[in-house]
């Protein structure tokens, strides 16, 4: 009897040293665990634009001559003094004899009042034809002054302030009627990164929100500011007007990436990779005591490699960013050390 006893025990003991332990027939994944934190997510919008001239601040330079180019002083994106040449104009000849006969015209008047106040004195006219010559006078006054003074066939426009050329409108010897743009000018202060905005971000955005303006041909980025979001859809883009003042002045026509910080989202902060799933199913896995728990969350914001999220996360509980898509809810983990761990 004592002998079937211990054989029972000793077969009893081979079976229980061959069964596995939990944790050997269990599998496990390797994962890589960061703490979650709540805080705020930048909102950022981006638009492209290219720099222009504030419509506030250009200037449309033209003459009331016609007549022709015949030198430019300037080129197109030129930076100007105050006072610096641009161009000689030339008259045409019927611009000058515009000009003459208004000046003969006023000369022969002036001289007929005289000689009508002369002759009332000696009561050889009356009271009537002075005021007739006296009208005659104000009338050629009237038309001389209405025409410009030029000193001879030549004109010399200068720059009415420091800025820039914008454009060039005809080109030298071509014929152009009076009030004809000749060019446009910006002042220094005056260029504006005009870019265009979807609607729906439109609606976010305010006046003096800060703005970061990446050239799109390279360069540094620097810091801008918001000015002006149109109230309309521009016809030609159906994208929303929006105009940033760089800190730095630009180069006429530089083409810029902007990106607008218009609020923040708040939340439970995570990479953006911990996020799994599409729409409803949207889950991230927390871990405890070495197992992973499904936490179904809504994604409120993303920015970068960075996702604010919202659900019942537990703040003392890490999430599973790497290998969080081999996953399946209370799997076992083991966590592996971060790529940006010393």
């Amino acid at each position: 009897m004592k002998a079937k006893l211990l054989i029972c025990a000793l077969a009893l003991l081979c079976s229980a040293c061959s069964e596995p332990s939990p944790t050997e027939s269990t599998p496990s994944a390797a994962v890589v665990l960061v703490q979650v934190r709540q805080g705020d997510l930048p909102r950022m919008v981006r638009a492209y634009g290219t720099a222009e001239p504030a419509l506030d601040d250009s200037l449309d330079m033209s003459l009331p001559f016609e007549g022709h180019v015949a030198h430019w002083a300037v080129t197109p994106g030129s930076a100007v003094k105050r006072g610096q040449l641009l161009l000689r104009f030339v008259l045409s000849p019927a611009a000058q004899s515009t000009w003459q006969q208004a000046g003969s015209a006023l000369e022969l008047a002036r001289e007929q009042r005289d000689s009508t106040q002369k002759l009332l004195g000696q009561q050889l006219a009356t009271r009537e034809q002075l005021a007739q010559a006296d009208k005659a006078l104000k009338d050629a006054q009237a038309t001389f002054d209405a025409l410009p003074h030029p000193q001879g066939p030549n004109v010399d426009v200068t720059s009415p302030f420091d800025g820039r050329v914008a454009s060039i409108d005809t080109s030298t010897g071509a014929n152009v009627a009076p009030g004809t743009r000749l060019l446009s000018l910006v002042q220094s202060s005056g260029l504006i990164v005009r870019a265009g905005a979807e609607r729906a971000d439109a609606d976010r955005l305010q006046a003096g929100e800060s703005v970061e303006l990446t050239p799109l041909d390279g360069g540094a980025t620097q810091p801008g500011q918001l000015l002006r979001v149109s109230q309309a859809l521009n016809a030609s883009t159906r994208l929303v007007d929006i105009d940033i003042r760089p800190e730095h002045p630009p180069m006429a026509g530089e083409s810029f990436r902007a990106d607008i910080h218009a609020g923040d989202w708040h939340g439970w902060l995570v990479p953006r990779d911990a996020v799994l799933g599409e729409g409803p199913d949207r889950h991230v896995f927390q871990v405890e005591h070495g197992k992973a728990h499904e936490v179904i969350v809504a994604v409120i914001g993303e920015n970068g490699d960075t996702s604010a999220i919202k659900g019942p996360i537990q703040a003392d509980l890490p999430v599973v960013t790497t290998g969080a898509a081999q996953l399946d809810d209370g799997m076992l983990v083991r966590a592996l050390p971060r790529a940006d761990t010393p």
